[in-house]
């Protein structure tokens, strides 16, 4: 059952776990609230697999992402213009339905500020380490956001991932780009999951 979320005091909407946050107040409904799993223990990288769809493209990099520092999660946030909000678009969690480690009371505010601000964001603080890294993801327009986020600290510096994670944000919107303009090609010996620019 679908409920009105509650407007916290610094204008984002959302529920914990695959909720929906506004810019600038505005109320949207979401699934009802549930809480973070717990963290999880120091990963080892996922086994490398080449994508076989165009959909398993995003969540790779995103795995990849998480894997590089070290982290829970990471989740590309898609912005919808019509109802001025970003959605958990792709995340880097296998098998789960919504993001499962995201701290949408503690970490909600910092996802709208980077897309508001259009510049990155940290929070939180493990020995010198953020907790998580946002930014967002543009090129010609605002196409959402990136975060990478750890409850036991992102293993990296905050300087190191100021940088990257501007890079990894730039590489998830040439990924969105080409991927919201591309159109699957006719089945056919040669063309199984290729791209067809439109």
């Amino acid at each position: 059952m679908n409920e009105l979320l509650t407007v916290l005091a610094s204008g984002t909407v959302g529920a914990v776990g695959g909720a929906i946050l506004t810019l600038r107040g505005r109320q949207a409904l979401a699934a009802e609230p549930s809480k973070p799993a717990p963290p999880a223990a120091p990963r080892a990288p996922s086994p490398p697999r080449i994508p076989t769809t165009d959909a398993e493209i995003l969540p790779q990099f995103l795995r990849d992402m998480r894997d590089l520092w070290n982290a829970d999660e990471s989740i590309y946030w898609r912005w919808v213009e019509e109802r001025q909000v970003l959605v958990p678009d792709s995340w880097s969690t296998e098998g789960e339905l919504r993001p499962r480690f995201f701290d949408m009371i503690g970490w909600g505010p910092l996802v709208r500020w980077a897309a508001e601000e259009d510049r990155p964001h940290f929070g939180g603080d493990v020995g010198g380490s953020p907790m998580i890294a946002v930014a967002p993801v543009r090129s010609d327009r605002l196409y959402g956001v990136v975060t990478v986020a750890s409850a036991r600290g992102i293993a990296v510096d905050r300087e190191y991932a100021r940088g990257w994670i501007v890079r990894f944000a730039s590489q998830v919107a040439s990924l969105v780009s080409l991927l919201d303009r591309a159109t699957p090609l006719p089945k056919s010996s040669h063309g199984k999951g290729a791209l067809e620019m439109s």
